[in-house]
């Protein structure tokens, strides 16, 4: 048989007339038609992309049932190419078996084709084809699946482990009992389906888990090899819905006394790293087993230690507990050794940073501390050195303690040191070695260094005028390496590099369009080198004033669609055409040096450092670039900005200066709520998030493009899109004098920011500006980044201001407290987030803060709850402890308005427990000694 033979009874007869033309080859007609299957068997997978342009149509509109085509080519495919090159070709075909009967007719056809092989015995071809299977072939590819379980049931080879065929195996109850009951020596596959990793929200359903206690009742699966895969599996899966059915099966089997004394390591080390669900299932056992006189004394403070030193509250509480009755329940002859062995290992539990459960630790220690013996005292005290002031004092009457001393008055914040001085780069070798390492990864995602960034520019510039033809012998090797994506030819004479219509390309682009321009440069004639001769670049674009601003732009931005922030709108836009006009310029109208490459980390520029380049400009005649020259000029402090003036020759850029010295913003608070998932339009209810954002409207005129930083209209109801998000780090550098409009630009794009809102939020606190509401506003959001690492930053930032007196603590708190009140910032980053200010040192300021922050987060409580201020309060009385007076600020009043209401609430909640403590931490603070020796909190024992 020829294939054109072939290949038409696949098409006309299908699977089953195909099937029967098989049958009666030869191995030589076979191997003949082969290839030709294969190639075909390729098309079969890939008949979308058109690659191949003869059989791709055939697919396209071709019957994908257990008869069509595509099954056609699997039968080809068995019938046809070497078993070793059976499986990968059938990998490839998409048949749609939703079908039982079909399925099962087109499974036989391929077996019908297979024993005329004597293939269906072959182990190595079952192996192939079960490790081939994907959890994902539940439809078109099922039949694949189907097959690999047929061939494995006929095989006599070895049981597979392939975690795909596993997953799906096992899925079906009514198939897994006939199996095993089959071949009873199936059950080991239960237990390896275990150990897949995804498998465990399986038994979240009822059918499955009873499938496996009928399997056990009826001999064919070992009651201990089930318990031992249930557990280990919960020591080695993390994803809840695995955990919620593996907890489900746990209980069904239900392990009691010996079966849990054999595992007792086992669940000790789901006590002490598991979820805190699995954790509290092994305590649960164990302490079953204790509440029999089954588990040894040592095992249950090994237990002690491992959960009192997690964080989970849930689980502290219930071991404090289980503890409590465990002592009760000693005999007399095990008391004592059971009190030595088991109290000195609660004194983990005092390290815990909630107070409220510290104290549950002192009331379980505090009936036993007479009995214990003078080591043990001792050990359980200089733990207990730890505790806040008021617990301290407590700890102080049961153990042997040092006198605590006084707290330090004021804060021992250390002053940060001011932003280090930005070296230049000087050498076109350290250039390329600066360069390779910024785009050779090309991470359009990474944080921009703008010390990197500006170093690269200026040597840019400056190299590429003094020595171009050592710069390009120094870049051609990494050019022609990893770098061989960047263009070689520089921008034209006609590049519109201050269009701010054109967005076109991410910032990484443009400053590859630096580079290439300076790479260019050694092919220029020496005496095309004179700046006379090149064109003057680009006019003054146009100005806002502040008439142009319409009260109804803070419906959007103009024309945009809802949500879009434009390209050519704020700091984004700046940046671009400033990167532009430096790849423009190194070629078309190149200059000695950049003007606005800062002198400092911060971005700042000094005077003194700018005139100096303007006379290099004025030696050679050059003429400086417009957008260069102005963002010097912003960098240089506004009290040094009439020197620059008198150095800049002629009335140069003076009519564009001027209105930018001048340049300010009027700006007001806006809540913003908009979509948290925009993309789900077929959700008709989609998520809501309110946050406060701050408009500016221009109060003057403003050249373009600059008129973006003073122009900030209310987005409507979307996320806000800034296409160059790893770019936001370089924002504050654009007015760092000016930090409260950079503040308003960054307000409601960090929270947008992956990596890096920590850097930016850094960035803008070493700034030299005024810090005003709207910088307070930034900084309160970067308390609530979801990222730890992010929040950090923003706890250095912080910690900058403070150091160096640029933060009104009682403006920020309040500003705090309002937006954890009206917005729901999340308290369990902003507590840990605020906790990293006192453990620097500044537990002075921090309380200042927070006793600012506490009164509108009080009333708000008073209506809605508010999640963890119990938290927020504890952390006050742990800056009002540690700190003293200085902690209440200046002009402090006598109370926090509503702490009196809250601690006076009926009940025993954390909150009324924590307000308490700060009303007696804040009469300490207030009385002459500094803190109260002698009286107790309220409500105290």
């Amino acid at each position: 048989m020829e294939w054109d033979e072939l290949f038409l009874v696949m098409r006309k007869q299908g699977a089953e007339g195909t099937t029967t033309a098989l049958l009666e080859l030869t191995d030589a007609q076979r191997r003949v038609l082969a290839p030709e299957v294969a190639g075909f068997a390729r098309a079969a997978g890939r008949w979308w992309t058109g690659d191949d342009v003869e059989y791709s149509n055939y697919f396209r509109n071709a019957r994908r049932g257990p008869n069509g085509l595509m099954a056609a080519t699997a039968v080809a495919v068995v019938g046809t190419l070497p078993a070793s090159r059976i499986p990968a070709a059938l990998r490839r075909i998409e048949i749609d078996a939703s079908n039982g009967r079909g399925l099962d007719e087109l499974i036989g056809r391929l077996f019908q084709v297979l024993e005329a092989r004597k293939l269906t015995g072959s182990p190595k071809l079952a192996a192939d084809l079960v490790g081939r299977v994907r959890e994902t072939d539940v439809h078109s590819r099922a039949w694949f699946f189907h097959l690999s379980l047929e061939l494995t049931r006929r095989g006599s080879g070895e049981l597979p482990h392939a975690p795909g065929f596993l997953r799906l195996w096992i899925e079906n109850v009514q198939r897994v009992l006939a199996d095993v009951r089959a071949r009873p020596s199936w059950s080991v596959l239960i237990i390896r389906a275990l150990e897949v990793r995804d498998t465990g929200h399986l038994f979240d359903q009822p059918g499955r888990r009873q499938m496996l206690l009928t399997l056990n009742q009826e001999g064919l699966l070992a009651r201990s090899e089930l318990i031992d895969a249930c557990v280990a599996a919960l020591q080695t899966n993390d994803r809840q819905v695995n955990l919620h059915g593996l907890i489900a099966l746990h209980d069904s089997i239900d392990p009691k006394g010996e079966e849990v004394v054999r595992r007792i390591g086992q669940y000790l080390s789901l006590i002490a790293a598991a979820p805190a669900n699995v954790a509290s299932l092994a305590q649960q056992r164990l302490r079953a087993l204790d509440e029999q006189g089954d588990l040894p004394t040592e095992v249950l403070r090994e237990a002690t230690v491992a959960v009192l030193a997690r964080l989970d509250k849930g689980l502290f509480r219930a071991q404090l507990s289980w503890l409590r009755t465990a002592l009760k329940n000693r005999s007399d002859e095990q008391a004592a050794d059971a009190r030595e062995k088991l109290l000195p290992a609660l004194s983990t539990g005092l390290g815990h940073p909630d107070a409220a459960l510290q104290k549950m630790v002192l009331n379980l220690l505090a009936p036993y501390a007479g009995h214990l013996s003078a080591s043990a005292r001792e050990h359980i005290g200089s733990v207990a050195q730890t505790l806040p002031p008021d617990l301290r004092d407590r700890a102080a009457q049961l153990f042997i303690m040092e006198p605590l001393a006084a707290p330090a008055a004021g804060s021992v914040l250390p002053v940060p040191p001011p932003s280090a001085a930005l070296v230049p780069i000087t050498d076109s070798q350290e250039l390329t070695e600066e360069l390779a390492v910024l785009l050779q990864s090309r991470d359009w995602w990474a944080p921009a260094d703008l010390v990197q960034i500006e170093r690269i520019l200026g040597a840019l510039v400056q190299l590429s005028w003094r020595e171009p033809e050592k710069l390009r012998a120094t870049m051609t090797p990494l050019l022609e390496g990893t770098l061989k994506w960047l263009p070689r030819e520089p921008p034209s004479e006609a590049d519109p590099y201050l269009d701010e219509d054109d967005g076109a390309g991410s910032l990484l682009d443009v400053l590859a369009a630096c580079v290439q321009s300076a790479q260019a440069c050694a092919e220029r004639a020496e005496t095309d080198r004179k700046p006379q001769v090149i064109a003057q670049l680009g006019e003054p674009g146009s100005a806002l004033t502040g008439s142009d601003f319409n009260e109804s732009d803070l419906t959007g931005f103009g024309s945009a669609r809802p949500g879009f922030r434009p390209k050519s709108a704020g700091p984004g836009n700046v940046l671009r055409s400033r990167l532009r006009e430096i790849a423009h310029g190194i070629w078309w109208s190149p200059v000695p040096v950049l003007l606005s490459t800062p002198t400092s980390a911060a971005g700042v520029l000094e005077a003194d450092a700018l005139i100096e380049r303007l006379q290099q400009h004025a030696a050679v005649g050059s003429t400086p670039w417009t957008l260069d020259l102005e963002q010097a000029w912003l960098r240089v402090s506004p009290a040094d900005r009439h020197r620059v003036r008198a150095a800049i020759p002629g009335e140069i850029g003076l009519s564009r200066l001027e209105p930018l010295h001048s340049a300010r913003a009027e700006a007001a608070f806006h809540t913003w709520t908009r979509k948290v998932r925009p993309w789900e339009y077929w959700n008709e209810n989609p998520e809501l998030k309110s946050s406060q954002i701050v408009a500016l409207s221009p109060a003057s005129a403003v050249p373009s493009p600059w008129h973006g930083l003073w122009h900030l209209p209310v987005p409507r109801n979307d996320r806000s899109q800034y296409r160059d998000t790893s770019w936001l780090t370089l924002w504050p550098s654009l007015l760092p004098f000016d930090r409260d409009v950079m503040a308003a630009q960054l307000v409601r794009d960090i929270p947008e920011l992956g990596r890096g809102a920590g850097d930016a939020l850094r960035a803008h606190a070493e700034g030299l500006g005024p810090i005003g509401a709207a910088g307070h506003l930034l900084h309160c959001i970067g308390l609530d980044l979801p990222d730890a690492a992010e929040r950090a930053g923003a706890t250095d930032a912080l910690i900058t201001l403070i150091g160096r007196g640029q933060l009104d603590t009682r403006a920020f708190g309040q500003l705090l407290g309002g937006q954890i009140a009206e917005h729901g910032l999340k308290l369990n980053r902003v507590v840990g987030a605020l906790r990293g200010i006192g453990e620097a040192g500044g537990w002075a300021p921090l309380g200042q803060i927070l006793i600012a922050a506490l009164p509108p987060c009080l009333a708000a409580q008073s209506h809605t709850s508010i999640t963890r201020l119990a938290d927020l309060v504890a952390l006050t009385v742990e800056s009002v402890q540690q700190a003293g007076p200085s902690a209440l600020g200046e002009g402090s009043g006598s109370d926090v308005p509503g702490l009196a209401e809250v601690a006076g609430r009926s009940g025993s909640s954390r909150l009324r427990s924590e307000a308490r403590r700060l009303q007696s931490a804040l009469e300490a603070a207030r009385a002459p000694e500094g803190r109260l020796r002698e009286g107790r909190a309220p409500g105290g024992r």
